[in-house]
């Protein structure tokens, strides 16, 4: 179910005076996009300011490309066209009527009441994991869910430590303002994220806000408020005084042990693995490179990225243009292909059942025909994953207020070396989990290096004002409204700009839908 916060259905018919005028249906179709600024959920890879939207979305709000072309014309978004030969979705940009209706729905102080695409008002309920998943590509198949333990399905916020980052962050925008500098782009999504969580506090009286889960093809489960999404230092706020618990190198431990098993050897890997912080900090060294930096084309080789210096590659999106050939030509990331080139081999052979099908550890199959090797690896070893966090939550349950990927936040503070006992007796595999008591970061650092990030790359590479009316004023509180910073307005665009079309996603496969050059602009 998609739904969309009332309140910003009337900002947007404020701050547009077409928007009245569409169907219900459309105008749902515009709040929901707009929304997406706020959630991060479909942040653009390769620009963090925009947002994608996927073949089945796009079908789901709008049933035909055309359609949205049609009614959105120039009044809502700007549209930059991708590219079919590096996969490359279309992006698209607030206009400033729309950031400025955006900016005014996140102040909102009543209570959150939400509808749906027909109009009809929306209760949110926390079911935990739902039974049922739907099968992408297959419309309308839906198969029982392979988790049997929930985690918690109402969770409660810091809401105070939320408030005041949300202060500092106006604070640091108001000396930017005066200063007659910028303010970031990070600090400007920041707190848009910030003021959705609030916003999603609202949506019950006891301020809990309730988390639903669905299992996707590999077993890995999606929160469907987009909360496991949110930069990590938004998340360390959020959730200030728990405890996140995180699997150390997580795919790198798992291939080790799966081909250790056997009895292969990763001579590689398993360096990389006991030496971890000197592998990293030789890296950064050697390429004059951030360690997170250093840690993010890791995790991508791990995830079957390829060493080439093609600039539209994961590592060339990680690093700036003249260290990826640097990283690509190591002799340490040379041999830690090698290993993962070995490892895949291994695992995917030894993870087909008698008719050849992959199966992973959850019993859920490879859907796709073919598919590349990097696609099957990451079905099996994210089975194993899940298995690992269902295994937890079989054993803490509600305690865990977030189920992440390779880790999970948990209400209490527990045992290392009893959690890592208890998923060795239930999986059969050893991981070492780090712990770490959430506490928000020092506001000033965070903003130099996501700046740092975002200015020399041009990415955001964890693989994301004012009221005008009368009508407006009665929808806000005096004490939030000053000092509000003025939202970031695009460049405009040159002539004959691209036009939408039904792109389905980031790593789209061949054959996509082409991208058209319209004879109009936008």
């Amino acid at each position: 179910m998609i739904w969309v916060p009332k309140h910003l259905i009337e900002s947007i018919r404020i701050h547009e005076p077409s928007y009245s005028g569409l169907q219900f249906r459309d105008q749902f179709a515009i709040a929901w996009m707009v929304l997406q600024f706020a959630t991060g959920k479909y942040r653009h890879k390769s620009d963090p300011d925009s947002i994608y939207l996927s073949e089945r979305m796009i079908k789901e709000l709008w049933k035909y490309p055309k359609r949205m072309r049609e009614i959105i014309g120039s009044n809502y978004f700007w549209v930059l066209a991708g590219s079919n030969f590096i996969g490359k979705a279309n992006s698209w940009r607030l206009r400033a009527n729309m950031s400025l209706a955006l900016h005014q729905s996140l102040l909102y102080r009543g209570k959150t009441k939400l509808v749906d695409q027909n109009g009809k008002n929306v209760t949110l309920k926390g079911n935990g994991v739902l039974s049922k998943w739907r099968v992408s590509g297959e419309a309308g198949r839906v198969c029982n869910s392979k988790w049997s333990a929930h985690p918690s399905a109402l969770i409660q916020v810091n809401l105070e430590a939320l408030e005041a980052y949300i202060a500092s962050l106006m604070a640091l925008a108001n000396a930017e303002k005066k200063n007659q500098t910028e303010t970031s782009d990070w600090a400007h999504r920041q707190l848009r994220e910030s003021r959705y969580i609030l916003l999603l506090s609202r949506l019950r009286s006891d301020g809990l806000i309730p988390m639903s889960y669905e299992q996707c093809s590999t077993g890995r489960i999606f929160d469907s408020l987009h909360i496991q999404g949110l930069n990590r230092s938004l998340r360390k706020v959020v959730f200030t005084g728990m405890y996140d618990y995180d699997i150390a190198n997580c795919h790198f431990t798992l291939m080790h042990q799966i081909v250790g098993k056997q009895g292969i050897a990763l001579p590689h890997i398993k360096y990389y693995l006991q030496n971890k912080s000197l592998v990293r900090n030789l890296l950064a060294k050697d390429l004059g490179a951030s360690i997170d930096m250093v840690k993010d084309a890791l995790i991508a080789l791990a995830f079957g990225a390829k060493l080439s210096g093609y600039s539209e590659t994961a590592l060339c999106k990680i690093f700036q243009a003249d260290t990826a050939p640097l990283f690509i030509k190591h002799p340490l990331v040379k041999n830690l292909y090698k290993d993962i080139q070995i490892a895949s081999r291994v695992i995917i052979k030894g993870a087909k059942n008698p008719k050849g099908r992959i199966v992973n550890e959850l019993g859920l199959a490879y859907g796709k025909k073919g598919g590349s090797r990097s696609s099957q690896l990451a079905h099996i070893l994210q089975g194993v994953e899940a298995s690992i966090l269902h295994a937890v939550i079989r054993r803490l349950g509600d305690s865990v207020v977030l189920a992440m990927h390779d880790g999970w936040i948990c209400k209490e503070d527990r045992d290392v070396k009893e959690l890592e006992e208890w998923i060795w007796l239930d999986t059969g595999y050893a991981v070492q989990l780090q712990k770490e008591r959430l506490v928000a970061s020092d506001l000033q650092n965070e903003t130099r290096a996501n700046n740092s990030t975002h200015i020399n790359h041009g990415v955001d590479v964890n693989l994301e004002s004012i009221f005008t009316s009368s009508k407006a004023e009665e929808m806000r509180e005096d004490d939030t409204s000053e000092g509000q910073p003025e939202p970031i307005n695009p460049p405009a665009l040159s002539k004959g700009a691209f036009i939408i079309t039904g792109r389905p996603h980031w790593n789209c496969e061949k054959g996509v839908q082409g991208v058209k050059r319209s004879k109009r602009s936008w």
